[in-house]
């Protein structure tokens, strides 16, 4: 088929069409009138550029510019450059978006270190900001491998305890109170003693000495009523291969009235802004009657050092039974005469005697055993049997 073909029948096809009469001028018009509307989004595009003479541009998506970095490190180009390097490692097990920001960086006894925000996004579309820090090891940048997920845009105090003795602590109080307590004690009645002094930042962030903390960490650190976080503790911590269970909560045989008291909920005998290194340790929480009817609880709570035996008898108002070094699974607590003494070891066997008599059986792996008891013998589940004096 030719042209003159096709517009014959294309004639034929329409001719009782009837076009009006400014067809022409209207289909002019129209195209003018996008033209002029393209121009004017352009122009608008350029004037948008002009008012953000600052952002710098890559591609077709605009970066900010980043606020200096605090710390006598924080114009340290070279160094920030190392300092996202090496915090790439952390950040990539997230969806991450855009660069991330150093916060601060310098110079500590242990070496530089930075701590830097990096803006994440979840597969829920959920958007965050990851917090976290990069330290010197073995002459080399590493990040440290727990972060903090805050709401965006918010920051929230975190602390490292750097150096060999773990004995250099760097605080980012990030414009927040923060208070610091090195150390702590137990009064006559097994309270938490301890003594609480502002920390003072130069650029939000602090580095100061403190007393080593290897195995045990005594420092406490608050803002508010949270308590502040140390980003590489998980690395000082032990790791354990234990079966034994942190709590062991038994029932003694023959118990009528059970109390449901507990040390730990009491504001002065909890430590609430404190670190345990090993949080596997195991505490008791034993429940029974007294042959008089009061309802008794025995409990411990374990530290890294020792654990603080208490007990209850007839009301929640606890009674320190003392300290044990180091904490352990065998428990002994004499109580007051005449009522006897709590006995307890894990999956253990029991025999007592006293003043040098007959060994006399018990059952279960907690016993309350008569108050003239003071030699208990104590055969673990597939172990040798060891002698006690309670």
């Amino acid at each position: 088929m030719t042209d003159s073909d096709i517009r014959e029948v294309l004639v034929r096809a329409t001719s009782d069409l009837a076009p009006p009469a400014d067809l022409l001028a209207r289909v002019r018009n129209g195209g003018r009138r996008r033209v002029v509307r393209r121009r004017a989004v352009l122009a608008a595009g350029v004037a948008g550029l002009a008012a953000v003479p600052f952002a710098v541009w890559r591609g077709t998506s605009a970066v900010e510019p980043e606020p200096p970095a605090a710390g006598d490190l924080g114009q340290d180009q070279a160094f920030l450059g190392r300092a996202r390097d090496a915090w790439d490692g952390v950040a990539g097990m997230f969806g991450t978006e855009g660069r991330a920001r150093v916060r601060w960086a310098g110079n500590t006894p242990a070496g530089p270190a930075a701590l830097l925000s990096q803006p994440v996004r979840f597969d829920g579309g959920e958007r965050q900001d990851l917090l976290g820090w990069v330290e010197t090891a073995g002459g080399e940048l590493r990040a440290v491998g727990s972060g903090q997920l805050v709401a965006r845009g918010a920051v929230e105090p975190s602390a490292l305890l750097l150096g060999r003795l773990r004995d250099v602590l760097v605080v980012a109080d990030l414009g927040q109170p923060v208070e610091l307590s090195e150390d702590f004690s137990f009064d006559a009645v097994g309270q938490l003693l301890r003594t609480w002094q502002p920390v003072v930042s130069d650029g939000g962030v602090s580095v100061r000495r403190v007393f080593p903390q290897l195995g045990r960490v005594g420092i406490a650190m608050r803002y508010g009523t949270k308590r502040v976080e140390i980003a590489n503790l998980g690395e000082m911590q032990p790791a354990t291969t234990s079966q034994v269970p942190q709590r062991i909560d038994r029932v003694l045989a023959g118990a009528t009235a059970l109390g449901g008291w507990d040390v730990t909920a009491l504001a002065k005998y909890a430590d609430t802004y404190g670190y345990q290194l090993n949080p596997d340790l195991t505490s008791w929480h034993v429940r029974g009657t007294l042959p008089d009817g009061r309802a008794l609880v025995v409990q411990t709570v374990p530290g890294d050092d020792g654990a603080r035996v208490f007990f209850f008898v007839g009301s929640g108002t606890p009674r320190y039974a003392g300290f044990v070094r180091p904490p352990g699974l065998l428990l002994h607590v004499r109580l007051a005469f005449p009522q006897g003494v709590v006995v307890g070891y894990l999956n253990a066997t029991f025999r007592y005697r006293a003043a040098g008599g007959p060994w006399l059986p018990v059952t279960g792996d907690v016993v309350l055993l008569p108050a003239v008891a003071d030699e208990v013998e104590v055969t673990p589940r597939g172990g040798q049997p060891f002698v006690t004096v309670v």
